[in-house]
């Protein structure tokens, strides 16, 4: 009696086999997403970032008079991921029109994320010399800048120097002669011959900074075969006495990327008409001490951004003009080549013209 009550009691073979895959495959997939969270790929995502006014939190001028607008200059950036994203943020960004998911080599190269890092942190503070640099000269004051150097932005991973020199160091001389210019040390480089030893006077910004020297031997460019230390350079401004003190606290962000947008915001602070015509106006682009803008990374997420922070304009790079537009949807992109370039789009957009004499923005 008890055995047949038992089997009416208990559901047929083949539901109790639905019900115990069923089970197995539930375990599975929270296996699986317990997995996602926790396992980490070897990519780097970038997502449109914070946009940031360019206020009296940002920017800070003392020495001349400075006026207030009611538009404002929005700088813009990007969000990358500085450790190995998990499997949900990168289907995330694979999924996201306004996300990039690309793999770590291509973004980081043979840097580590503290290199990174510490050029990116060296490379806002020469943005933001050349950015005051151009605007005040924009403005018709005498700035002279001085090359002070030529700052290795990276490191070639089979070169003569990828042992001897960091990511962030600047070269002031090649066997005792000054070098204060990236041009200047690459000419010094190419004078010796495959074999020959050259002594770097370096100016090191990481924890052991100062000053050291180098030697390192010179070897052929298999590409070429001209003498090849393996460094790329670019040319570092030491800080000027600027007749003008102009203070910009970014914070966290670093990188060139901020340099037209800084220089503008300074140009507007000390004019009394209003550069933006009283609308938020987004720039992204390097900037040389003599106003030449240069192109960025991430303009398709710092588009997005603009769009979403509803800036009325957005300024680029002349070469990534196209490139923003596809991504701008309604909203109005100008490409620029300089400084003044930019300004004259502001201007055809109903902004005043900027005040050009020194004499009348001195306190």
């Amino acid at each position: 009696m008890t055995d047949a009550t038992d089997a009416r009691r208990r559901p047929p073979f083949g539901r109790r086999m639905v019900v115990g895959l069923g089970i197995g495959v539930a375990g599975l997939v929270v296996v699986a997403l317990v997995a996602a969270i926790f396992v980490r790929l070897p990519y780097v995502v970038t997502s449109p970032g914070p946009v940031t006014p360019l206020d009296d939190d940002v920017l800070a001028i003392d020495g001349a008079a400075t006026y207030d607008h009611d538009g404002e200059i929005l700088f813009l950036t990007v969000t990358q991921t500085r450790k190995r994203p998990n499997v949900y943020r990168v289907l995330r960004g694979w999924l996201d029109d306004s996300m990039t998911v690309q793999p770590e080599e291509d973004v980081l190269g043979d840097e580590s994320p503290a290199d990174t890092l510490r050029l990116n942190v060296l490379l806002m503070q020469q943005s933001q010399i050349a950015a005051k640099a151009a605007a005040l000269t924009t403005l018709g004051y005498d700035v002279e800048t001085t090359p002070g150097g030529a700052l290795v932005r990276g490191l070639a991973p089979d070169g003569p120097a990828r042992d001897a020199l960091r990511i962030g160091d600047v070269i002031t001389a090649v066997d005792g002669v000054v070098t204060t210019t990236a041009g200047a040390v690459g000419e010094a480089i190419r004078a010796g011959k495959p074999g020959d030893d050259v002594l770097l006077d370096i100016e090191r910004s990481d924890a052991d900074g100062g000053a050291t020297h180098e030697e390192i031997t010179i070897r052929s460019d298999e590409r070429d075969g001209e003498p090849f230390i393996g460094v790329l350079l670019t040319s570092y401004l030491a800080e000027p006495d600027f007749p003008v003190e102009i203070t910009l606290d970014t914070r966290e962000v670093s990188g060139p990327s901020a340099g037209l947008a800084f220089a503008l915001a300074i140009v507007n602070d000390l004019s009394p008409g209003d550069l933006t015509a009283g609308e938020e106006i987004a720039v992204t682009g390097t900037v040389d001490a003599d106003g030449t803008v240069g192109p960025v990374g991430g303009i398709e997420q710092k588009t997005v951004g603009a769009r979403r922070a509803g800036a009325s304009l957005l300024l680029v790079p002349e070469d990534e003009a196209d490139e923003a537009r596809r991504h701008a949807g309604s909203l109005p992109v100008v490409g620029v080549a300089t400084i003044a370039d930019a300004i004259s789009a502001l201007v055809e957009a109903g902004g005043a013209p900027p005040r050009t004499a020194p004499a009348s923005l001195a306190a």
